[in-house]
Protein backbone atom coordinates (compact mmCIF):
# COMPACT_ATOMS: atom_id res chain seq x y z
CA UNK A 1 0.00 0.00 0.00
CA UNK A 2 1.26 3.66 -0.63
CA UNK A 3 1.49 6.23 1.64
CA UNK A 4 -0.45 8.17 -0.58
CA UNK A 5 -3.58 6.04 -0.06
CA UNK A 6 -4.76 4.91 3.38
CA UNK A 7 -7.55 2.70 2.20
CA UNK A 8 -7.04 -1.45 0.82
CA UNK A 9 -5.12 -1.34 -2.78
CA UNK A 10 -7.22 -4.11 -4.03
CA UNK A 11 -10.77 -3.91 -3.28
CA UNK A 12 -13.83 -5.81 -3.78
CA UNK A 13 -14.71 -5.75 -7.65
CA UNK A 14 -14.49 -7.11 -11.28
CA UNK A 15 -11.64 -5.96 -12.78
CA UNK A 16 -10.23 -6.50 -16.48
CA UNK A 17 -7.68 -9.33 -16.91
CA UNK A 18 -7.48 -9.10 -21.14
CA UNK A 19 -9.30 -8.25 -23.88
CA UNK A 20 -11.86 -10.95 -25.57
CA UNK A 21 -9.38 -10.69 -28.71
CA UNK A 22 -5.90 -11.56 -26.96
CA UNK A 23 -6.90 -14.88 -26.19
CA UNK A 24 -7.77 -17.87 -28.17
CA UNK A 25 -9.03 -21.08 -28.06
CA UNK A 26 -7.03 -23.18 -26.05
CA UNK A 27 -4.98 -19.89 -25.14
CA UNK A 28 -2.71 -19.37 -22.03
CA UNK A 29 -1.48 -16.13 -20.83
CA UNK A 30 0.38 -15.01 -17.66
CA UNK A 31 -0.93 -11.48 -15.79
CA UNK A 32 -0.53 -9.71 -12.91
CA UNK A 33 -3.37 -8.46 -11.40
CA UNK A 34 -4.83 -7.75 -7.90
CA UNK A 35 -1.34 -8.16 -6.78
CA UNK A 36 -0.91 -11.66 -7.75
CA UNK A 37 0.54 -13.77 -10.07
CA UNK A 38 -2.17 -15.20 -12.23
CA UNK A 39 -2.41 -17.21 -15.39
CA UNK A 40 -5.40 -16.69 -17.81
CA UNK A 41 -6.54 -19.53 -20.03
CA UNK A 42 -9.48 -20.43 -22.81
CA UNK A 43 -10.90 -23.99 -22.09
CA UNK A 44 -11.55 -25.94 -25.35
CA UNK A 45 -15.47 -25.18 -24.46
CA UNK A 46 -14.79 -21.56 -24.85
CA UNK A 47 -14.62 -20.87 -21.21
CA UNK A 48 -12.49 -18.86 -19.84
CA UNK A 49 -10.37 -19.51 -16.13
CA UNK A 50 -8.17 -17.63 -14.00
CA UNK A 51 -6.35 -19.21 -11.83
CA UNK A 52 -3.14 -18.39 -9.24
CA UNK A 53 -0.45 -18.99 -11.59
CA UNK A 54 2.41 -21.22 -9.38
CA UNK A 55 1.93 -24.88 -9.72
CA UNK A 56 2.01 -26.38 -6.10
CA UNK A 57 4.19 -28.90 -6.89
CA UNK A 58 7.35 -27.05 -7.13
CA UNK A 59 6.35 -23.23 -8.28
CA UNK A 60 6.44 -23.45 -11.95
CA UNK A 61 4.61 -20.49 -13.45
CA UNK A 62 1.42 -21.89 -15.25
CA UNK A 63 1.89 -18.87 -17.75
CA UNK A 64 4.62 -19.79 -19.25
CA UNK A 65 4.43 -22.99 -21.11
CA UNK A 66 1.23 -24.27 -19.92
CA UNK A 67 -0.91 -26.12 -21.97
CA UNK A 68 -4.70 -26.60 -21.88
CA UNK A 69 -6.15 -30.22 -22.04
CA UNK A 70 -10.36 -29.74 -22.25
CA UNK A 71 -10.86 -27.65 -19.63
CA UNK A 72 -7.60 -28.43 -17.37
CA UNK A 73 -3.97 -26.60 -17.69
CA UNK A 74 -1.21 -28.62 -17.54
CA UNK A 75 2.23 -27.43 -15.59
CA UNK A 76 4.62 -26.86 -17.99
CA UNK A 77 7.68 -28.60 -15.52
CA UNK A 78 6.14 -32.03 -14.51
CA UNK A 79 2.76 -32.19 -16.35
CA UNK A 80 0.64 -31.97 -12.73
CA UNK A 81 -2.73 -30.89 -14.72
CA UNK A 82 -5.43 -28.18 -12.51
CA UNK A 83 -9.40 -28.05 -13.52
CA UNK A 84 -10.80 -24.55 -13.92
CA UNK A 85 -11.67 -24.81 -9.81
CA UNK A 86 -8.17 -25.14 -9.32
CA UNK A 87 -8.17 -28.57 -8.27
CA UNK A 88 -4.65 -30.66 -9.09
CA UNK A 89 -6.90 -33.61 -10.81
CA UNK A 90 -3.74 -35.63 -12.75
CA UNK A 91 -0.04 -36.38 -11.87
CA UNK A 92 1.79 -38.43 -14.17
CA UNK A 93 2.50 -42.22 -12.99
CA UNK A 94 1.05 -41.30 -9.61
CA UNK A 95 -2.35 -43.00 -8.46
CA UNK A 96 -3.02 -41.08 -5.33
CA UNK A 97 -2.93 -36.84 -5.44
CA UNK A 98 -1.83 -34.72 -2.46
CA UNK A 99 -4.89 -33.72 -1.15
CA UNK A 100 -3.15 -30.12 -0.82
CA UNK A 101 -2.37 -29.58 -4.49
CA UNK A 102 -4.64 -26.85 -5.86
CA UNK A 103 -4.51 -23.13 -6.39
CA UNK A 104 -6.56 -20.45 -6.01
CA UNK A 105 -9.38 -19.96 -8.63
CA UNK A 106 -11.37 -16.50 -9.78
CA UNK A 107 -14.68 -16.13 -10.60
CA UNK A 108 -14.81 -14.88 -14.44
CA UNK A 109 -17.58 -13.05 -16.53
CA UNK A 110 -16.34 -12.73 -20.22
CA UNK A 111 -18.82 -9.52 -21.19
CA UNK A 112 -18.69 -6.83 -24.11
CA UNK A 113 -15.15 -8.14 -25.77
CA UNK A 114 -13.44 -8.07 -22.30
CA UNK A 115 -12.48 -10.96 -19.46
CA UNK A 116 -12.91 -9.79 -16.08
CA UNK A 117 -12.03 -11.93 -12.73
CA UNK A 118 -13.71 -11.23 -9.49
CA UNK A 119 -11.79 -10.19 -6.76
CA UNK A 120 -13.03 -10.87 -3.36
CA UNK A 121 -12.42 -8.08 -0.25
CA UNK A 122 -9.54 -7.98 1.75
CA UNK A 123 -10.43 -10.70 4.87
CA UNK A 124 -13.89 -12.05 3.21
CA UNK A 125 -14.73 -14.51 5.74
CA UNK A 126 -16.07 -16.73 2.95
CA UNK A 127 -13.43 -17.21 0.27
CA UNK A 128 -15.77 -18.98 -1.95
CA UNK A 129 -19.18 -16.95 -1.75
CA UNK A 130 -20.69 -16.07 -5.29
CA UNK A 131 -20.06 -12.27 -6.86
CA UNK A 132 -22.43 -9.56 -5.09
CA UNK A 133 -22.87 -8.40 -8.87
CA UNK A 134 -21.96 -9.44 -12.59
CA UNK A 135 -21.31 -6.46 -14.87
CA UNK A 136 -23.91 -6.83 -17.79
CA UNK A 137 -23.35 -6.20 -21.20
CA UNK A 138 -22.41 -2.35 -22.35
CA UNK A 139 -25.50 -1.17 -24.91
CA UNK A 140 -23.94 -0.70 -28.45
CA UNK A 141 -21.36 -2.45 -28.21
CA UNK A 142 -22.24 -5.19 -31.06
CA UNK A 143 -24.99 -3.05 -32.26
CA UNK A 144 -24.58 -2.75 -36.20
CA UNK A 145 -25.74 1.22 -36.23
CA UNK A 146 -22.59 1.69 -34.18
CA UNK A 147 -19.03 1.84 -35.68
CA UNK A 148 -16.77 -1.32 -34.12
CA UNK A 149 -15.11 -0.41 -30.80
CA UNK A 150 -11.83 0.94 -31.16
CA UNK A 151 -9.50 -0.67 -28.41
CA UNK A 152 -6.98 2.01 -27.39
CA UNK A 153 -3.25 1.39 -26.09
CA UNK A 154 -3.29 1.07 -22.51
CA UNK A 155 -1.99 3.21 -19.78
CA UNK A 156 0.01 2.44 -16.68
CA UNK A 157 -0.55 5.20 -13.87
CA UNK A 158 0.92 5.34 -10.10
CA UNK A 159 -2.46 5.77 -8.31
CA UNK A 160 -5.38 4.09 -6.62
CA UNK A 161 -8.01 2.26 -8.43
CA UNK A 162 -10.99 4.33 -6.57
CA UNK A 163 -9.75 7.45 -8.07
CA UNK A 164 -11.13 6.50 -12.21
CA UNK A 165 -14.39 6.25 -11.16
CA UNK A 166 -14.28 9.48 -8.94
CA UNK A 167 -12.87 11.17 -11.61
CA UNK A 168 -16.08 10.45 -13.83
CA UNK A 169 -18.26 12.08 -11.33
CA UNK A 170 -16.03 15.22 -11.06
CA UNK A 171 -17.28 17.93 -13.20
CA UNK A 172 -14.64 20.87 -11.52
CA UNK A 173 -12.07 19.16 -13.46
CA UNK A 174 -13.38 19.06 -16.87
CA UNK A 175 -13.72 22.42 -16.92
CA UNK A 176 -10.23 23.21 -15.61
CA UNK A 177 -8.12 20.50 -16.89
CA UNK A 178 -10.08 19.30 -19.90
CA UNK A 179 -11.04 22.88 -20.84
CA UNK A 180 -10.10 21.93 -25.03
CA UNK A 181 -13.62 19.90 -24.35
CA UNK A 182 -15.96 21.45 -21.90
CA UNK A 183 -16.74 25.54 -21.22
CA UNK A 184 -19.08 24.15 -18.51
CA UNK A 185 -21.08 21.65 -16.60
CA UNK A 186 -23.53 20.89 -14.04
CA UNK A 187 -24.59 17.61 -12.27
CA UNK A 188 -28.37 16.48 -13.48
CA UNK A 189 -28.33 13.34 -11.21
CA UNK A 190 -26.90 10.68 -9.57
CA UNK A 191 -28.07 7.95 -8.13
CA UNK A 192 -27.02 3.85 -6.79
CA UNK A 193 -28.20 1.30 -5.93
CA UNK A 194 -25.71 -1.91 -4.73
CA UNK A 195 -22.41 -2.12 -6.32
CA UNK A 196 -23.19 0.45 -9.78
CA UNK A 197 -23.55 4.02 -9.58
CA UNK A 198 -25.03 6.83 -12.41
CA UNK A 199 -24.43 10.24 -13.20
CA UNK A 200 -25.88 12.39 -15.55
CA UNK A 201 -24.66 15.99 -16.52
CA UNK A 202 -25.20 18.72 -19.24
CA UNK A 203 -22.40 20.01 -20.72
CA UNK A 204 -21.29 23.16 -22.77
CA UNK A 205 -18.80 21.96 -24.93
CA UNK A 206 -16.18 23.96 -27.11
CA UNK A 207 -14.75 21.02 -28.98
CA UNK A 208 -16.58 22.09 -32.34
CA UNK A 209 -14.85 25.34 -32.54
CA UNK A 210 -16.21 26.57 -35.81
CA UNK A 211 -19.81 25.54 -35.07
CA UNK A 212 -19.22 28.37 -31.98
CA UNK A 213 -18.14 30.84 -34.37
CA UNK A 214 -21.03 30.85 -36.03
CA UNK A 215 -22.86 31.21 -33.02
CA UNK A 216 -24.17 27.60 -32.42
CA UNK A 217 -23.75 26.43 -28.95
CA UNK A 218 -22.80 22.73 -28.97
CA UNK A 219 -24.88 21.74 -25.75
CA UNK A 220 -25.19 17.81 -24.51
CA UNK A 221 -25.46 15.33 -21.80
CA UNK A 222 -22.56 12.87 -20.51
CA UNK A 223 -24.07 9.20 -18.85
CA UNK A 224 -21.64 7.68 -16.54
CA UNK A 225 -22.35 4.02 -15.16
CA UNK A 226 -20.01 2.57 -12.89
CA UNK A 227 -19.90 -1.02 -12.23
CA UNK A 228 -18.09 -1.23 -9.01
CA UNK A 229 -14.22 0.09 -9.12
CA UNK A 230 -13.89 -2.17 -12.36
CA UNK A 231 -15.47 -0.27 -14.96
CA UNK A 232 -16.47 2.99 -16.18
CA UNK A 233 -18.50 3.64 -19.12
CA UNK A 234 -19.43 7.38 -20.52
CA UNK A 235 -22.12 7.86 -22.81
CA UNK A 236 -22.31 11.22 -24.32
CA UNK A 237 -24.99 13.15 -26.89
CA UNK A 238 -23.99 16.03 -28.58
CA UNK A 239 -26.33 18.24 -30.21
CA UNK A 240 -23.76 20.16 -32.77
CA UNK A 241 -26.24 20.73 -35.29
CA UNK A 242 -26.02 17.30 -35.70
CA UNK A 243 -26.97 14.59 -33.01
CA UNK A 244 -23.50 13.09 -32.18
CA UNK A 245 -23.85 10.01 -30.08
CA UNK A 246 -19.92 8.13 -28.50
CA UNK A 247 -19.28 5.94 -25.88
CA UNK A 248 -15.93 5.40 -24.11
CA UNK A 249 -15.59 2.24 -21.45
CA UNK A 250 -12.51 2.39 -19.31
CA UNK A 251 -11.68 -0.89 -17.46
CA UNK A 252 -8.71 0.37 -14.46
CA UNK A 253 -6.92 -2.62 -12.88
CA UNK A 254 -5.22 -2.81 -10.07
CA UNK A 255 -1.97 -4.57 -10.69
CA UNK A 256 0.23 -4.31 -7.55
CA UNK A 257 -0.58 -1.95 -4.46
CA UNK A 258 0.84 1.13 -6.63
CA UNK A 259 0.48 0.31 -10.23
CA UNK A 260 -3.14 0.51 -11.90
CA UNK A 261 -3.08 -0.52 -15.97
CA UNK A 262 -6.33 1.36 -17.58
CA UNK A 263 -7.78 0.19 -20.77
CA UNK A 264 -10.43 1.21 -23.01
CA UNK A 265 -12.09 1.09 -26.06
CA UNK A 266 -13.96 4.18 -28.15
CA UNK A 267 -17.23 3.51 -30.43
CA UNK A 268 -19.53 5.83 -32.13
CA UNK A 269 -23.04 5.53 -33.80
CA UNK A 270 -22.76 5.90 -36.99
CA UNK A 271 -24.22 8.66 -39.34
CA UNK A 272 -25.56 8.46 -42.32
CA UNK A 273 -22.58 9.37 -44.11
CA UNK A 274 -19.76 6.82 -43.95
CA UNK A 275 -17.09 9.38 -43.83
CA UNK A 276 -18.67 11.66 -41.26
CA UNK A 277 -18.93 8.62 -39.11
CA UNK A 278 -15.12 7.82 -39.40
CA UNK A 279 -14.15 11.66 -39.03
CA UNK A 280 -16.26 11.27 -35.90
CA UNK A 281 -14.73 8.36 -34.49
CA UNK A 282 -11.77 9.67 -35.19
CA UNK A 283 -11.99 12.72 -33.63
CA UNK A 284 -13.30 10.54 -30.66
CA UNK A 285 -10.37 8.59 -30.51
CA UNK A 286 -8.26 11.24 -30.07
CA UNK A 287 -10.11 13.34 -27.42
CA UNK A 288 -10.47 9.92 -25.08
CA UNK A 289 -6.29 9.80 -25.42
CA UNK A 290 -5.86 13.39 -24.99
CA UNK A 291 -8.04 13.14 -21.84
CA UNK A 292 -6.24 10.46 -20.43
CA UNK A 293 -2.64 11.37 -20.92
CA UNK A 294 -3.85 14.96 -19.30
CA UNK A 295 -5.33 13.48 -16.16
CA UNK A 296 -2.43 10.71 -15.70
CA UNK A 297 -0.04 13.05 -14.42
CA UNK A 298 -2.50 14.45 -12.19
CA UNK A 299 -3.81 10.76 -10.48
CA UNK A 300 -0.11 9.64 -10.03
CA UNK A 301 1.20 12.79 -7.83
CA UNK A 302 -1.88 13.25 -6.02
CA UNK A 303 -2.61 12.45 -2.35
CA UNK A 304 -5.69 10.94 -1.46
CA UNK A 305 -7.67 13.19 0.88
CA UNK A 306 -9.85 11.20 3.27
CA UNK A 307 -11.86 14.17 4.27
CA UNK A 308 -11.97 16.48 0.87
CA UNK A 309 -13.15 20.19 0.99
CA UNK A 310 -16.07 19.39 -1.21
CA UNK A 311 -17.61 22.58 -2.35
CA UNK A 312 -21.08 23.69 -3.71
CA UNK A 313 -21.27 21.46 -7.01
CA UNK A 314 -19.79 18.99 -5.97
CA UNK A 315 -21.88 17.16 -4.36
CA UNK A 316 -21.84 13.86 -6.82
CA UNK A 317 -17.93 13.42 -5.80
CA UNK A 318 -19.83 12.93 -1.32
CA UNK A 319 -22.56 10.13 -2.91
CA UNK A 320 -19.27 8.69 -5.01
CA UNK A 321 -17.19 8.70 -1.43
CA UNK A 322 -20.13 7.12 0.30
CA UNK A 323 -21.02 4.66 -2.48
CA UNK A 324 -17.60 3.46 -3.04
CA UNK A 325 -17.44 2.44 1.12
CA UNK A 326 -18.97 -1.17 0.73
CA UNK A 327 -15.76 -2.38 -1.68
CA UNK A 328 -13.84 -2.63 1.52
CA UNK A 329 -13.93 -4.44 4.54
CA UNK A 330 -15.62 -2.38 7.69
CA UNK A 331 -12.27 -1.00 8.95
CA UNK A 332 -11.07 0.05 5.61
CA UNK A 333 -14.61 1.95 5.46
CA UNK A 334 -13.84 3.86 8.43
CA UNK A 335 -10.42 4.58 8.37
CA UNK A 336 -9.77 5.13 4.69
CA UNK A 337 -13.39 6.19 3.34
CA UNK A 338 -14.09 9.34 5.93
CA UNK A 339 -16.50 11.77 4.17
Amino acid sequence: MTSRYPIAPFPEGWFQVAWSRDLGRRGVLPRRWCGRDVVLYRGESGQAHVLDAYCPHVGAHLGHGGRVHGERIMCPFHGWEMDCSGRCVHVPLVKKIPPRARVGSYPVCEVSGAILAYARPEGAEDSDAAPRWTPQALEGWDDPTWTKPQILEPWRVRTHVQEFGENGVDLGHAVVLHSHITRAAETVFVESDGPVLRHRSRHHYRVFGPLEWLGKKVEGTLETRIDGFGRVAAHARVDAGIQIENRVVFYPTPIDDEWVELNAAVYLRKQSNWLLTRALHAKSVREAKKTIDQDAPIWSNKRYEARPLLVAGEEAMGHYRRWARQFYGAAEAVAGQAS
